[in-house]
């Protein structure tokens, strides 16, 4: 009776999981900057993403934290003081600016010269710059002490940077669409970004917190794969350069990087696109390009024939024992794509996983134990990552020997096609749940012009069990 409800009840299944790729409409405007919609009538609700094609790969000299920093600064909070700037507040941000280096070239000598103690120099200049920022805090907040971005009922706001973009996500009213166009058209043309040394005091607070061991691992493991190329410096450690970037260096490198042809606005709700294009057109249509300024990466090919070789590095950081093995692979939109997006889940996409059940259930020597494709970004060449931790009792060593030996196995072995059908099917819902929820299908929208400039390539998994075989993964894996 079960063999015969299911097999009634299968095709249905199998029609259920086919994800389509949905209807985006897309607009680029003269100034370069473009739109996606995906429209969603009758929902009565409007998910947005501002994506800025620029990140923590992008910053050039500049620590890679600066992306990060800006993209709270721009979209933490903003007050009327930011949106319309006297002179009186750009003075402030100057003599914050030189209170603030004053201070640090002071510890500096200090620590130069090995002195224990700080001088009266040193202390009378830590006083002056605490009064400047409490000075700016207050002008800063002066007109209101609310959030324009919460006034027009915005919730669910997330911003941050990545090593290939810079976004900000929001829910909003069908009501405060326009509004907020014309709220951000103003932020980007004056940019005053008078938060800056407010958020950067936050980020080095926080950094100091939640200490370095696990960003640390990482960027010795991209400095060795990445040497020369901006990815090396993604999760570079350390606050001291940040401290030492001033306001006028900041806004210097915002206005480089917040250039209309390097935006992309994603929207996916209750709005039609006609109705969209005009507030868009009168605002975001409104910024005027940037140059390309020298600094910024540019488009990047790597001949991946001609890598490090073997590498085998050792380093003690903070935290937990922790075991990096790393492949390098071509960009996202490789025609290898999709086979290692499958690989990837094959080894390491769940619990019953080959690697995972292999080393942490059958043989108990992995704690945990993780994939990845396509770390740190996937503009250019990135790489195939296993991050795994010695279960208790066990070691780095052991763990590493057990690894090295799976990996020769899936070189030489082929792969069980039911292991390859199970990959396939995890993709195939993760598609339907990206569909399922709007901010989610913006992310992946916008993550896929960022690094490919096609927003299809959020979709490339839809066809994979057509040219996906056990012979293609094993081509790959090798």
């Amino acid at each position: 009776m079960r063999s015969l409800i299911f097999r009634l009840f299968a095709p249905v299944l199998v029609v259920s999981l086919a994800a389509q790729v949905p209807e985006v409409k897309e607009r680029r405007l003269n100034n370069g900057f473009q739109v996606l919609l995906v429209e969603r009538p009758g929902t009565g609700a409007l998910h947005a993403r501002l994506m800025i094609r620029a990140g923590r790969a992008d910053t050039g000299a500049l620590p890679s934290a600066a992306a990060e920093i800006l993209a709270r600064t721009l979209f933490r909070r903003i007050l009327p003081t930011e949106v319309v700037a006297g002179d009186d507040l750009t003075r402030l941000l100057k003599q914050e600016e030189g209170a603030h280096e004053a201070l640090r070239l002071e510890r500096s000598r200090r620590l130069r010269l090995d002195l224990p103690e700080s001088s009266s120099e040193e202390l009378s200049l830590g006083q002056l710059h605490r009064a400047r920022m409490g000075e700016l805090r207050a002008k800063v907040a002066s007109s209101s002490p609310s959030d324009m971005l919460e006034n027009l009922g915005i919730t669910k706001r997330e911003m941050g940077a990545e090593a290939d973009e810079m976004s900000l996500a929001m829910d909003l009213p069908l009501a405060s669409f326009e509004p907020w166009c014309r709220l951000e058209q103003q932020h980007f043309q004056q940019l005053v970004l008078a938060r800056y040394s407010i958020e950067r005091d936050i980020w080095i607070e926080e950094l100091a917190k939640e200490g370095q061991g696990e960003k640390a691992a990482l960027s010795i493991l991209l400095g060795t794969a990445f040497s020369g190329h901006p990815y090396a410096q993604v999760f570079e450690p350390g606050s001291g350069r940040m401290e030492g970037l001033n306001w006028s260096e900041f806004r210097a490198y915002a206005r480089r990087i917040l250039s209309p042809e390097r935006m992309t606005l994603v929207l996916v709700g209750d709005l039609q696109m006609e109705k969209a294009l005009r507030p868009i057109q009168e605002t975001f249509g409104a910024l005027a390009p940037v140059p390309e300024a020298m600094g910024l990466r540019q488009e990047t090919y790597w001949d991946l024939s001609g890598g490090p070789g073997y590498r085998r590095l050792q380093a003690n950081t903070t935290g937990d024992p922790r075991l990096l093995m790393a492949w390098r692979i071509p960009p996202t939109n490789h025609s290898d794509g999709n086979a290692l997006a499958v690989l990837a889940r094959i080894l390491g996409g769940s619990k019953s996983s080959r690697l995972v059940r292999r080393l942490e259930e059958e043989r108990g020597l992995a704690g945990k134990l993780s994939v990845k494709v396509g770390m740190p970004g996937g503009r250019d060449p990135s790489l195939f990552l296993i991050d795994a931790a010695p279960a208790e009792g066990h070691s780095l060593a052991e763990l590493e020997e057990a690894l090295r030996g799976e990996v020769l196995r899936i070189q030489n072995e082929r792969f069980p096609e039911e292991d390859i059908h199970r990959a396939l099917r995890q993709m195939e819902a993760d598609q339907l749940m990206m569909q399922e929820d709007a901010g989610t299908l913006a992310k992946a929208l916008g993550n896929a012009i960022a690094q490919s400039g096609d927003w299809r390539q959020a979709f490339r998994a839809k066809d994979s069990g057509r040219s996906i075989t056990a012979d293609s993964i094993q081509a790959v894996a090798k």
